[in-house]
């Protein structure tokens, strides 16, 4: 040693005996701390005595091992204690930082105590503490090198895959604290904006799902499976979807107790039990949203008086600092406190009883945008008052996440922002994004109005370009009048040359592929002449043009030729033929486009095309399952129509599963203002899916109710509806007003014959009005592919028919 301490004169000593003997009590002690602790880590072992410590440390810097060795009779091969400067770094932020994130819940601190100790004879759990630790510091400064994170945590899964075939519940205790903590590198990797691949929450079911049949766990099982549980909230606010992860029997036991932690647990389970209704496939009842409502009212009125607040006090200037300050005693009662709130948001969100359409819409939506502006107000509140809690940014963030749309003003907005800097800034959680998205939202919003709608519907534009600042000069117009340049951007093309897989990936994410050249164009044109030849007895083409062309007439009226397909509300006789102001001359081109989807050169060789169903069958993997369905909408747009309205293809064919593939064929080229279909940007969001779900379930019902009450029969009822919405557009006639409405885009482009888009049964799509400037006919058509394998509507089994009210 360099140099030692000296006593002081008065400090006596004491005689050593010749002979010593050490004893552990390690395990003692830790049997106090927990009475459940495994015996196997209480049997003599290669665990590190607090003497060998002290012995490496001194041999260590002497450079004289074998002095040790020979003094404690083992070899020094394992990797305890630290000797490297940036292991005792990343160790040490792990236990005093990054434990805190897992610990807040758990006033034993087993990922502060316990699992450090255990690292030290698990080389998986000690380099999955030095892989998210080195991680969170390259966040946190700008100095610590990123790559260390990603060599800890290589050699922590080559470590981790060989323990996985041990057995005996140690073992698993110390892998399954790995795999959730891996699991939290994980989320700092994942932007909240972004894609979660959640691969280390699929370890962290596995191991749970293994032990539940054991009884009840040990301590550190308890602590981790709840820090799953809290885990997979964030994924399912990320993923839009439900919790993978559920608390077992053994953890909602424990929540009987009387202790504080059980209370803020008592929030995190439901906080779960919320959001797998709000994401579940099927809409909850409005009994059940009672229930949860209930349970959050349960709450407030039971929790102990700890969890009352130390203050809670109201800015004098609330415009330059409006947040609240609201102090708690503990991480516990913080983070009780953040979930409960958390959960209250994700239910105003969803309320099923909220009026989505009629004259109670607005009102509606203001009281949901209210209620929701003032629960996130206080988890922000919580979150910043709270710094030594880094969980409640965190939980913070996923509030903001879902309703961080609806703050306004400058202050408030502000506020929202210094919450997300702090996630990003101090404790490393990955924010950027999300920041960039609502800047980008707030600017766009000319008014206090907005629901929760705005920051939903996202399909991906091509950036901007020399050809979308020539679109933004083009005069296209709707149903409610021109379309401004700044509603409309490019619909992304898709060519034949791009790998399935980056094919598959667009339509997951973006909802559509618009595939150029998919079908021989001379096959598309093939049918076009028989479609005009067929029409030709109506004089509804330019006398000397060829049927191929299908050039109005514009000596004609072009309200004796109307079209078929949502938001065309066309006037009928009594026998259901379309009407015109010449009625004869309307049904018979009402009959001829009918009887078109009878003819064996649309419904066998352009329907049926081998072009159409392999790709379909190549893209979903359905292969022999998939089938194109018979009832199909062959739609034609003569020049100065109304158009298309507003509408998403699910609630026509709702007697089936919302898997189908719509394949919109444009039957000859199409120009950009030639009246072909557009579809909104920022559509696919999954959140959203479960509004679309909420939205078309409730006018359903709504419909239903009042068909019953007037005595029409069930088989009618569920005909009526889709007649009813065929005749005003599911959400609205007017593509302009509804773009302008949701902050959005419509994403438009020329269509030339073989170009094919796919789309699901979610996306908003509408179309222009058809100006082309030499009266080209609009020609297209509808098909829809479904897994035969699975439940499908199958009243469209059958050729479109007059009268068959889908």
């Amino acid at each position: 040693m360099q140099g030692t301490v000296p006593l002081p004169l008065h400090q006596g000593t004491l005689a050593i005996p010749k002979t010593l003997q050490f004893v552990d009590e390690t395990a003692d002690i830790v049997r106090v701390l927990d009475p459940v602790v495994e015996e196997a880590s209480s049997k003599p072992g290669p665990q590190p005595r607090s003497l060998i410590l002290v012995l490496k440390s001194y041999s260590a810097s002497a450079g004289n091992n074998n002095v040790a060795e020979s003094i404690l009779g083992q070899s020094f091969e394992r990797r305890w204690p630290l000797v490297d400067v940036t292991e005792i770094l990343l160790f040490e932020h792990f236990t005093h930082n990054l434990s805190k994130f897992f610990d807040f819940c758990d006033e034993t601190r087993r990922f502060a105590i316990d699992v450090p100790r255990r690292a030290r004879t698990c080389q998986s759990l000690m380099d999955a503490i030095f892989a998210v630790s080195s991680r969170h510091l390259s966040m946190i400064k700008m100095d610590f090198d990123s790559y260390i994170a990603d060599s800890f945590y290589q050699r922590c899964l080559q470590s981790l895959i060989p323990e996985l075939d041990k057995e005996g519940s140690s073992c698993n205790d110390n892998l399954l604290a790995a795999t959730v903590i891996l699991r939290l590198l994980e989320e700092l990797n994942a932007p909240l904006a972004d894609l979660d691949h959640c691969h280390h929450s699929l370890g962290t079911q596995a191991f749970l799902r293994s032990q539940s049949s054991r009884g009840p766990g040990t301590g550190l099982q308890q602590a981790a499976a709840w820090a799953g549980v809290r885990q997979e909230i964030y994924a399912s606010l990320t993923m839009h979807r439900p919790p993978a992860i559920k608390a077992t029997a053994g953890m909602l036991d424990s929540l009987t107790a009387l202790q504080d932690c059980a209370w803020a647990n008592r929030a995190v389970n439901h906080c779960s039990e919320v959001l797998e209704f709000c994401f579940a496939e099927t809409r909850g009842t409005g009994e059940r949203y009672d229930a949860l409502l209930q349970e959050i009212l349960q709450w407030n009125l039971l929790r102990p008086d700890s969890y009352d607040p130390l203050c809670f006090l109201i800015p004098e200037d609330v415009n330059t600092n409006p947040l609240w300050d609201v102090r708690l005693h503990t991480d516990w009662h913080v983070m009780g406190w953040q979930y409960i709130t958390l959960a209250q948001i994700a239910l105003i969100l969803h309320d099923p009883r909220a009026s989505r359409v009629g004259l109670d819409r607005q009102s509606s939506w203001v009281r949901i945008n209210d209620q929701a502006r003032s629960a996130l107000k206080l988890l922000c509140s919580i979150a910043m008052s709270n710094p030594t809690a880094p969980g409640a940014v965190v939980v913070a963030c996923m509030g903001i996440k879902m309703c961080g749309d609806l703050v306004e003003g400058c202050g408030e907005q502000r506020s929202v922002l210094d919450v997300l800097t702090r996630a990003e800034t101090a404790h490393g959680w990955p924010t950027r994004n999300l920041q960039l998205k609502l800047k980008e939202v707030w600017s766009g919003r000319p008014s206090a109005e907005k629901s929760i709608v705005d920051i939903a519907f996202a399909m991906p534009a091509s950036t901007l370009s020399d050809a979308e600042l020539s679109l933004h000069e083009k005069q296209l117009f709707v149903n409610d009048g021109r379309l401004p340049p700044e509603s409309m951007g490019l619909l992304r093309p898709t060519t034949l040359e791009t790998p399935i897989e980056e094919i598959q990936r667009r339509y997951k994410k973006d909802g559509y592929v618009f595939v150029k050249g998919l079908v021989p164009r001379d096959d598309i044109l093939q049918a076009r002449r028989k479609y005009f030849e067929l029409l030709a007895p109506t004089n509804v083409l330019k006398p000397g043009t060829k049927p191929v062309e299908g050039i109005f007439n514009t000596a004609q009226d072009n309200l004796n030729f109307p079209g078929i397909g949502a938001g065309v509300a066309n006037s009928t006789d009594e026998n259901g033929r379309t009407t015109g102001p010449d009625p004869d001359l309307a049904g018979l081109f009402g009959d001829l486009a009918l009887q078109a989807h009878s003819e064996d050169w649309y419904k066998e060789d352009l329907c049926r095309h081998p072009a159409l169903q392999e790709f379909v069958a190549k893209m979903t993997g359905w292969g022999d399952n998939t089938l194109g369905i018979r009832r199909t909408l062959l739609r034609n747009n003569m020049p100065g129509n109304k158009a298309i309205g507003v509408h998403y293809d699910q609630i026509f064919l709702r007697h089936g599963e919302d898997t189908f593939v719509t394949a919109w064929v444009p039957i000859g080229d199409i120009k950009i203002d030639g009246g072909g279909l557009i579809y909104l940007e920022k559509g696919m969001l999954l959140l959203m899916l479960s509004c679309c779900h909420l939205l078309g379930a409730e006018i359903e019902a709504d419909f239903t109710k009042l068909a019953r009450e007037a005595g029409l029969p069930e088989e009618e009822i569920k005909n009526a509806y889709n007649q009813n919405m065929m005749n005003g557009g599911l959400l609205s006639t007017g593509p302009a007003g509804f773009a302008k409405e949701h902050n959005s885009r419509w994403l438009l482009t020329a269509y030339e014959a073989g170009d094919i888009v796919f789309h699901n049964s979610y996306a908003i799509h509408a179309s222009t009005i058809n100006y082309d400037k030499e009266n080209v006919i609009r020609l297209g058509t509808d098909l829809r592919y479904v897994d035969s394998s699975r439940p499908w509507d199958e009243r469209w089994s059958n050729i479109l028919r007059p009268g068959d009210g889908l």
